[in-house]
């Protein structure tokens, strides 16, 4: 015992008295985002415990400029104006109340919620995915749906589980397969600012490591902080040479907003406006996705992909509403993201399903099985300040020839002295078990037991039937396409092996290979 003495002094005094408690349970603990050099250190619930600890991690953020490693569940940034004193006194029991609980991965806390306010606009939508049988998240003060039932009921916690959810197999596989073989509809909500002036492009440009967009394109770029870590991501649509409209995750809305306002010198022209409440987005993806948009439009518009190509974007009229149309597509597969101001999106949402009846309804758990099974990291789980940039495979966005950025001179370094762990995709053999990696699993060498890498995400592959997970493994021996490795889950050592590609190729390539293969098939033929 740390204290012998305890157990045989007994108890002579019960002292009660309050204790902080945000309402998820976790401390404040950070710059503020309200108020520029205003730190926060309060809301802890196990004061003495966590004390010595988070006060180095604030300090050495104050010093540095960046904190010593990742902790997002602790940044003040992680609420909004959203986050009212009546929401939190509600909340906040639920957590309190839960504090002992056992808390799966997919667990659904559902009290205060949904979250209606001027800040959160999203009665119209959530009750139009509600009737479609969304079972939802939450992310920010945002509900997000994450699978569709086949009726309009809240299942709340019912298939709360360790172990791969029943509704993997069959709702999200069903999702999954209507995309790939007509087309599907999904909304998410993300966060989205207005950058704009006459200094907006040097501010941007060097902010991210990546090159800017040419005006009519979309780029994706990373902000680095000054030891190559990855700050964020987010997704720059160029409007005209000064004018930004940009896209980040919603969880990150005003830890992104900070740091660009930290970066922002007090000479430079530009205005960087939060316009996250305004804006919405649908994605909608599948072999028919344009003719089904095309059935909405005011006026008609070549949406054909030879005409609007990849990573670029067209302003169109849809039922009534003004729409930022953009040539990209997270999960792989063809189709447009449809961004349009958030009073007009349920109703857009109506209307292409009334549009085409077939058109399916798809949530994040479809997408997290589409990006694994096309080896696409996750922002906030495969890459966090944890990561420098390069470790994390972004080399193709990272542009160390464009000249000066922050993080470019701790790049440099570290792409001198070379790797010494890296992101891979990696099958694991779970046979007919039905358990899949989450993230945080310890990966084993199979001849000697010891960890040398770790999980950050994984589920299920609906369409390659194959349980695929992402993690950093140390050793350039291991990350070989072939290398055998174990990995814990739920208590078992499963085998593992090093994916040299990723298991699905995007919809792009793989029309490319069909028209290949239909091209040599009639040469011989014709032979």
């Amino acid at each position: 015992a740390l204290v012998p003495q305890l157990e045989t002094v007994g108890i002579k005094t019960v002292l009660n008295g309050p204790t902080c408690w945000p309402s998820d349970g976790n401390h404040l603990v950070g710059p503020s985002h309200e108020k520029p050099n205003y730190w926060n250190a309060c809301a802890e619930s196990y004061g003495i415990a966590h004390g010595a600890g988070l006060g180095r991690y604030l300090v050495h953020w104050m010093v540095h400029g960046e904190p010593p490693y990742e902790l997002m569940e602790a940044d003040p940034a992680r609420y909004g104006a959203w986050a009212t004193k009546e929401w939190v006194q509600d909340k906040v029991k639920e957590a309190y109340g839960w504090n002992n609980f056992t808390a799966y991965f997919n667990e659904n806390r559902p009290r205060a919620r949904p979250v209606i306010c001027e800040d959160r606009p999203q009665q119209n939508i959530v009750e139009a995915l509600k009737s479609r049988g969304a079972q939802f998240g939450f992310s920010h003060g945002w509900e997000t749906p994450n699978w569709f039932h086949s009726e309009a009921k809240d299942l709340k916690n019912e298939m709360a589980s360790f172990n791969r959810p029943a509704y993997w197999n069959s709702a999200v596989k069903s999702e999954c397969e209507s995309i790939i073989n007509h087309a599907g509809l999904c909304y998410w909500p993300f966060a989205h600012y207005r950058i704009t002036g006459a200094g907006a492009a040097e501010f941007l440009n060097r902010l991210i490591a990546n090159k800017l967009p040419a005006v009519g394109r979309v780029g994706l770029g990373h902000l680095i902080t000054p030891t190559g870590k990855v700050w964020s991501e987010l997704t720059f649509v160029r409007l005209a040479d000064d004018d930004f409209y940009v896209t980040g995750y919603s969880g990150y809305q005003l830890h992104d907003l900070r740091w660009m306002k930290e970066q922002l010198k007090a000479d430079e022209q530009v205005d960087i406006e939060d316009v996250t409440s305004k804006r919405a987005v649908l994605f909608i993806n599948g072999p028919k996705s344009e003719e089904i948009v095309s059935k909405v439009l005011d006026s008609p518009v070549d949406l054909a992909r030879t005409e609007f190509k990849a990573f670029q974007w067209r302003k169109l009229g849809m039922a009534g509403a003004d729409v930022i149309a953009v040539r990209m597509s997270f999960i792989g597969e063809h189709g447009l993201e449809l961004h349009c101001e958030r009073d007009q999106v349920a109703n857009i949402f109506q209307k292409l399903h009334e549009a085409d009846p077939k058109l399916a309804d798809w949530g994040g758990s479809a997408m997290t099985s589409f990006r694994l099974e096309k080896s696409v990291p996750l922002f906030g789980k495969d890459i966090t300040k944890d990561h420098n940039a390069f470790e994390a495979g972004l080399d193709r966005f990272i542009k160390l020839d464009k000249g000066d950025f922050i993080g470019r001179d701790a790049l440099v370094e570290v792409k001198e002295k070379g790797l010494t762990r890296k992101l891979v995709q990696m099958e694991v053999m779970v046979g007919e078990d039905q358990v899949d990696a989450f993230g945080n699993e310890s990966i084993r060498c199979p001849e000697t037991n010891k960890v040398v890498g770790f999980t950050t995400s994984g589920a299920y592959g609906c369409l390659t039937g194959k349980s695929i997970a992402l993690g950093y493994v140390y050793g350039s021996e291991r990350w070989v396409g072939g290398t055998k490795l174990k990995v814990d889950l739920l208590g078992k050592q499963y085998d593992l092996q090093v994916l040299d590609k990723a298991p699905m190729a995007p919809a792009a390539v793989r029309d490319r290979q069909a028209a290949k293969a239909a091209a040599a098939a009639a040469t011989a033929t014709s032979a």
